[in-house]
C-alpha cells in the first residue's frame, strides 16, 4: 500500500509490477505530507504529519484492509500524544504472543524536536506514555523491530544529523543502549530509510546520499553495499519483499520529488543467507514502472 499527500491510497501488484489505485470509503484524512503507517490487525493506523504550509497535525486514522470493504475512519483515541511529523510508527509486540501495538517514537511537533515514546492499544483506541532513557530529542531518524526489540538508527537533534545506533530490548528496563559501530557503519544522516530481512537490517539513503549498509544480526558486525545506480534521495521507502527483492519506493533530492519504484535483489536473500562474506552476490536493479502520472503517487 502507497498513501500520498492528496489522500489517495494505491497498490502494488508485485507480480504484475502494476500500481491500482484503491476506491475506498469512509472519512479520509485530510491532504499530508510525512505521516507515519504501522499495520496491525489488518488496518492501517496512520498518525501525524503536516499539511503544505507546515501545519502539524495530531489525528489519528484507520483504514480498513478487508477485500471489497476497504474503509478510512478517524479514531478519536484517549490520551492522545503532542501533534508531530518527521516521527516514527511502527508495528510492535513488546511480548511474543502478546497483541501487536503501534509504537510512536519521537518527531518535531513544529518548533522543536520530540523525545518522547507513545504507545496506541489499537483494541481499546488509548495512548500511553512509555518512560523511556537514552533517546535524545530528534525526528528524521528510522525503527526497526528485530523480534521484541526496537532498534534506532540516525536522525535530526535539531541541530545536526546524529548517527546514533541504539537497540530498546522491554525485557532489560527502560533504556536505549547504544549498538557496537563495528565494520563499515552508515554515517550520520536523517530522513533516511530502513528495512529488515530477518537477518539483516537495511540502511539506504538520506540527505541525498546514495550509500547502503546492513547490519549483519549473526555477527554483530556493519557492512557496505554496492551504492544503487539511481539518483541520491530522502524521505523514501525502503521495503523488503517476500521474494528477497528489496524495493525503494519514491523520495526526494536536491532538484526534485520523485515517484519512481527501484527493484533490487540480493542472490542471498532469497535464500536467507546474507552476511558480511555475501557482499559480492548483490545483484543488479532495475526501474519498476506503474502509474506514471505524477499526482498519482504523491
Amino acid at each position: 500500500f502507497v498513501y500520498g499527500s492528496r489522500s489517495s491510497i494505491s497498490t502494488l501488484d508485485i507480480d504484475s509490477r502494476s500500481w491500482v489505485r484503491m476506491s475506498v470509503q469512509g472519512e479520509r484524512p485530510p491532504p499530508r505530507k510525512h505521516a507515519q503507517i504501522a499495520c496491525v490487525q489488518n488496518s492501517l493506523w496512520l498518525y501525524g504529519g503536516h499539511d503544505d504550509v507546515g501545519d502539524v497535525s495530531g489525528d489519528l486514522y484507520q483504514f480498513v484492509v478487508v477485500p471489497g470493504k476497504e474503509e478510512w475512519k478517524q479514531v478519536v483515541a484517549d490520551c492522545a500524544p503532542p501533534a508531530r511529523t518527521y516521527h516514527t510508527a511502527v508495528r510492535w509486540q513488546r511480548q511474543l504472543g502478546c497483541r501487536a501495538e503501534v509504537v510512536v517514537l519521537g518527531g518535531f511537533d513544529g518548533k522543536s524536536p520530540c523525545g518522547d515514546m507513545q504507545i496506541l492499544n489499537v483494541g481499546i483506541g488509548v495512548w500511553s506514555s512509555v518512560p523511556h532513557s537514552g533517546f535524545g530529542p530528534r525526528y528524521g531518524h528510522t525503527v526497526s523491530t528485530h523480534g521484541t526489540d526496537l532498534l534506532l538508527f540516525g536522525g535530526h537533534d535539531g541541530n545536526e544529523c546524529i548517527q546514533g545506533w541504539k537497540r530498546y530490548s522491554p525485557s532489560a528496563g527502560n533504556a536505549w543502549v547504544q549498538m557496537p559501530l563495528d565494520g563499515h557503519a552508515p554515517s550520520a544522516r536523517c530522513h533516511h530509510s530502513s528495512c529488515n530481512t530477518g537477518e539483516i537490517l537495511l540502511i539506504y539513503g538520506g540527505d541525498a546520499t546514495t550509500t547502503m549498509h546492513a547490519f549483519d544480526f549473526a555477527r554483530n558486525i556493519w557492512f557496505g553495499l554496492p551504492e544503487p545506480n539511481f539518483d541520491p534521495r530522502s524521505y523514501h521507502r525502503l521495503i523488503a519483499l517476500p521474494c528477497g527483492d528489496i524495493c525503494v519506493l519514491g523520495g526526494a533530492n536536491k532538484t526534485n520529488d520523485s515517484v519512481t519504484v527501484h527493484v533490487g535483489w540480493l542472490y542471498a536473500a532469497a535464500e536467507g543467507e546474507v552476511n558480511s562474506e555475501e557482499i559480492d552476490k548483490v545483484g543488479s536493479w532495475s526501474r519498476m514502472r506503474g502509474l506514471q502520472h505524477k499526482d498519482e503517487l504523491v
